[in-house]
């Protein structure tokens, strides 16, 4: 299974949604933000957005992602994340995310 974060920009629930792989096994962790809360704090008061993750993904609360630029943002939090999990990303569509978010939608 290919290691790599994904990533998709959610305009609708205004936020940066990611799905982190498993270290072992297939499939994405269900809740990515549990116990070990202290590095993701760290990186929550270093790019000034609060991070979600009980839910199947990391959800990055960045509000409206209209008119934002992406790129930017996407340049200051994810060198972060990818040093915290030890792994690169890729950008996917809804369509991808959804179809390998670990919770079923419904």
């Amino acid at each position: 299974m290919d290691r790599t974060l994904l990533v998709c920009l959610d305009a609708i629930d205004h936020c940066i949604a990611i799905l982190v792989p498993k270290r072992r096994g297939e499939g994405y962790v269900k809740m990515p933000v549990y116990h070990n809360t202290g590095p993701i704090t760290a990186i929550e008061h270093e790019i000034d957005f609060d991070i979600y993750g009980l839910d199947g993904a990391l959800e990055i609360q960045t509000g409206s992602l209209y008119g934002k630029d992406t790129d930017a943002m996407l340049a200051k939090i994810m060198p972060l994340l990818c040093a915290h999990y030890g792994m690169d990303y890729r950008l996917v569509d809804s369509s991808e995310f959804w179809e390998k978010h670990p919770i079923a939608r419904g």
